[in-house]
This record gives structure tokens, sequence and C-alpha cells, in this order.
């Protein structure tokens, strides 16, 4: 992977061309830490691609980072063994 993964859980997705050539990595991490959770998004395009364009992707990432809270805390509530107090994975 051409990202390197330095927290404890990632995701990565990437885009490839029709000969199967990868054009677009992204990488998203998360570990747990005291009070919440840490989280980072890692992409790496072509450098084809405008700033016109980063500028929007770093906008829509702000964005959508900030609505987890609202939603989040609530989900984790109700998916959460009865017996289990934090979870510290």
């Amino acid at each position: 992977m051409p990202i390197p993964v330095t927290l404890k859980h990632a995701v990565a997705a990437g885009i490839i061309d029709e000969e199967g050539s990868t054009l677009a990595w992204l990488v998203h991490q998360y570990e747990v830490v005291p009070g919440g959770v840490r989280m980072l998004s890692t992409f790496r395009m072509p450098a084809v691609l405008s700033g016109e364009f980063a500028e929007h992707l770093r906008r829509h990432c702000q964005e959508e980072m900030a609505n987890l809270p609202k939603f989040l805390p609530e989900i984790y509530r109700k998916s959460k063994p009865a017996s289990k107090t934090r979870n510290t994975d």
C-alpha cells in the first residue's frame, strides 16, 4: 500500500484504470484515544488534478468529519454490548 498505516485500524480504497493501474488511493485510519476516537484520512491523487479539486475535497472532508459527532455517539450507545462500559479496541 503506498500510504503508510500508523493508527490501529485502517480501511483503504483505490481507483484503477482499465488496464488495472492504480490512479488514486484513499486510506481512512482510526484508533480509540481517551475521550473518543482519532481519525486520519489520507488521499494520494494524480498530480494532474487541479488545486481547485484538492480544495473541494478538503472542504468536503472537513464538513463530513464535523458531522460525525452529531450521530456517531448515539449509534455507539445503541450498538455496544450492555456489559461493556467502554470500548478499548
